[in-house]
């Protein structure tokens, strides 16, 4: 099993006790065949951890609330609070997408929306080879074709694998225990040393 696929499943196992809804919002992972045909049209091939990821699970049925990795800020996470909400996109989706269609080589794999910070994007960048993780707030989308080189400068993760691990590790290494169910208290420290040491 590869690293990728550990963590995802550290993840899941994660969600099957803290959030069983989120758990089972996951759709049945693709085969490559499908795959190779939902991408077949696009210009830039997938990376092989693009292709994993979406063999796992082909992303979350509906919007769910919950929060991915973020820059450090947050510390607390209530899965019926509005004020986080994060969605795993199913392949159709991320083909589908605003970035697919203006910017051709990034796909984002994950969204999220914090009403104190905007929105944001994880995507992969098709073009630079490998599996680079973009991340950036939804108020750059109309500045994406002015300024060229937005979505290099930008990238965060080096690749699939590293966003996914320290996801992962901020579960098993950063969280406190709470008297709450689905709320998550994080020891920002720790938080912030996960983030750095994936970090580019």
């Amino acid at each position: 099993m590869s690293r990728l696929t550990e963590a995802l499943e550290y993840l899941y196992n994660f969600l099957c006790l803290e959030y069983p809804e989120i758990a089972s919002s996951l759709q049945p992972g693709l085969t490559r065949e499908e795959i190779d045909e939902k991408v077949k049209h696009l210009r830039f091939s997938l990376p092989e951890e693009v292709y994993e990821l979406y063999q796992w699970r082909n992303g979350m049925r509906g919007t769910i609330f919950f929060e991915l990795l973020y820059d450090g800020y947050r510390l607390d996470i209530e899965i019926n609070d509005t004020v986080t909400i994060a969605l795993f996109y199913s392949l159709e989706k991320a083909i589908n997408s605003y970035f697919m269609k203006y910017t051709p080589f990034l796909m984002p794999l994950f969204s999220w929306y914090d009403n104190m910070v905007a929105g944001g994007f994880f995507a992969v960048n098709l073009e630079q080879g490998g599996s680079p993780i973009v991340h950036y707030i939804d108020r750059y989308l109309n500045e994406l074709e002015q300024e060229k080189d937005f979505y290099k400068n930008n990238i965060i993760y080096s690749s699939l694998t590293d966003l996914i691990l320290a996801i992962a590790e901020c579960c098993e290494a950063a969280l406190l225990p709470s008297s709450s169910k689905g709320v998550l208290l994080i020891d920002e420290d720790k938080f912030e040393q996960i983030y750095l040491k994936y970090k580019v």
